[in-house]
C-alpha cells in the first residue's frame, strides 16, 4: 500500500465496528431521546435571521421555504448549524459522523 492509498475496512472489520458502536448506542436508546432543555426554538432562530434581511423579501423567503421540505431545508441552514454546535460531543461515535439535526428526526 502506497502513501496515497487509504485502508478500507473489510466486511468483517465493519461488522465488528458496527457491533461495538451498537453497544455504545443500542437501538432501544433511540426511544429515550429528548431535546436539550436549553435547545433554541427553531422558528425563533429563523425569525432572528429576518432582522438582517430586506423587509420586503422576508415574506418571499418564508413562502419559498413553505413550498416543500427541500426548500425548507435550503432556507434553514441556521437550524442545522445550531444543532451541529450543540451535538458536537453529545453522541457517541466511531469517527464516522453524520450531521443530522434532531428536528429532522
Amino acid at each position: 500500500m502506497t502513501g496515497s492509498e487509504t485502508h478500507r475496512p473489510t466486511v468483517a472489520e465493519r461488522e465488528t465496528l458496527g457491533r461495538e458502536a451498537r453497544k455504545l448506542a443500542p437501538r432501544s436508546s433511540h426511544a429515550d431521546w429528548a431535546p436539550a432543555g436549553d435547545r433554541p426554538d427553531a422558528v425563533e432562530l429563523l425569525r432572528a435571521q429576518d432582522d438582517d434581511r430586506m423587509v420586503d423579501l422576508v415574506p418571499i423567503r418564508w413562502g419559498r421555504m413553505s413550498a416543500s421540505p427541500f426548500a425548507f431545508y435550503r432556507g434553514s441552514a441556521a437550524l442545522e448549524a445550531a444543532e451541529d454546535r450543540a451535538a458536537e460531543d453529545a453522541q457517541p461515535h466511531r469517527g464516522n459522523v453524520v450531521s443530522m439535526p434532531s428536528w429532522r428526526r
